[in-house]
């Protein structure tokens, strides 16, 4: 979650340490300005964290600069969170979006850097962006990040804007099943072609600091932490049926010309089915798909296992101890009240609130990210191969 030093998460483990916080625009510390801190979210759905809201005393006209050069708001803005002043680690980076000051409260919008994959937009109806080649997820990603969203494409961890080492690690496992896609984009935003590029993987995309991180979905055979009873401040399981999906057909090999699909794969799992009714679900999209039968199969193996059985939800709260989690990190929870112990689960929501110092996190077991073969004995049947 947050680019800080080794001392400053070693000192994060004493919860009777205070929370430092800082606000800086265009290089101007405005941290004694603030009466309230935002709230930071970012979720395996979403691509960036969104705009976020600082509340300043603007009283006895502290913030007009602001007020006589609009060009003023125009500039960078960061936010840091640390145990003391000298060791701040960032959380949240971008530029100021606009500022509203009435009766002495200013409310300072600031937008993530990665804001411009939300404006910029990728082909047209009358001159469609293609890639029609058998292409991996991850150069479309490249493609879509850097030619079409004006992100760095320097390939070294150098990159400002990707952290490329975890975008190797991720390309590395489209390269070793050799699944490939195509895709036809005909005005659609950068972040939204992304999200897609996610779903359609089985992967997270999401903005960490300063760079968009992509990474698959991992099984929980290792976790990189332990939350222990001690650590939580508040802890719940949801459980629901209602991500349940026991038939699943999965669309691909699309012709841009016909807009016709060449391949089908439906794939039914006959326990779930009889436990929680017919659940179905299909993948079809015309923006972006798989080339073959055999990734249209990989698809459907890989969300029937996931998801024909109730998957519980873990709802978690600590104190900023936890502060060097990332979303897809695998973890250990342990809390003696609901009796779990050691179970591993995948962080998909984090919510730091840098008014409190409390962090809220979401997980799930995790999906399987590398493919494998089906036991076919719960499935009815062959799966259809159009």
């Amino acid at each position: 979650m947050a680019d800080i030093s080794s001392y400053t998460a070693s000192v994060f483990g004493d919860k009777s340490v205070s929370v430092a916080r800082k606000l800086l625009v265009g290089g101007k510390d405005y941290s004694h300005l603030v009466t309230r801190w935002p709230s930071i979210t970012r979720d395996e759905k979403t691509v960036s964290p969104g705009n976020v809201t600082v509340l300043l005393d603007a009283a006895g006209g502290k913030l007009n600069t602001f007020v006589n050069s609009a060009s003023a708001i125009v500039t960078s803005a960061h936010l840091l969170i640390g145990a003391d002043v000298n060791s701040l680690g960032l959380v949240y980076s971008g530029i100021v979006s606009g500022m509203t000051i009435k009766r002495g409260v200013a409310s300072l919008v600031m937008k993530n850097k990665l804001y411009k994959l939300t404006v910029r937009e990728i082909g047209t109806e009358e001159s469609p962006v293609t890639f029609t080649d058998s292409t991996l997820p991850s150069d479309i990603f490249w493609a879509i990040c850097t030619s079409y969203g004006g992100l760095s494409a320097v390939q070294s961890d150098s990159n400002p804007d990707i952290d490329y080492p975890a975008f190797a690690t991720w390309a590395n496992v489209f390269s070793r099943d050799s699944v490939f896609m195509n895709g036809e984009f005909t005005g659609i935003k950068c972040m939204e072609a992304l999200r897609k590029l996610a779903r359609y993987t089985d992967s997270t995309i999401t903005a960490d600091f300063t760079k968009i991180v992509p990474r698959r979905f991992d099984q929980t055979l290792s976790a990189v932490d332990s939350v222990t009873d001690s650590e939580l401040a508040d802890m719940r399981v949801v459980i629901s049926d209602n991500e349940v999906v026991n038939k699943f057909t999965t669309y691909g090999a699309y012709d841009t010309t016909s807009r016709q699909y060449g391949a089908a794969v439906t794939l039914v799992n006959t326990a779930s089915r009889d436990v929680y009714d017919s659940r179905e679900k299909t993948e079809k999209d015309a923006s972006i798909w798989y080339v073959s039968s055999s990734a249209c199969q990989n698809l459907s193996e890989r969300r029937i296992a996931y998801y024909a059985d109730v998957r519980n939800t873990h709802e978690y709260v600590t104190g900023l101890t936890q502060i060097q989690r990332h979303i897809g990190d695998t973890v250990f929870i342990q809390d003696a009240q609901l009796g779990i112990s050691d179970t591993p689960i995948r962080i998909t929501r984090i919510k730091l609130d840098m008014q409190t110092g409390r962090m809220t996190f979401g997980a799930q077991v995790s999906s399987i990210s590398e493919g494998f073969t089906l036991d076919v004995s719960t499935l009815d049947g062959p799966a259809l191969l159009l």
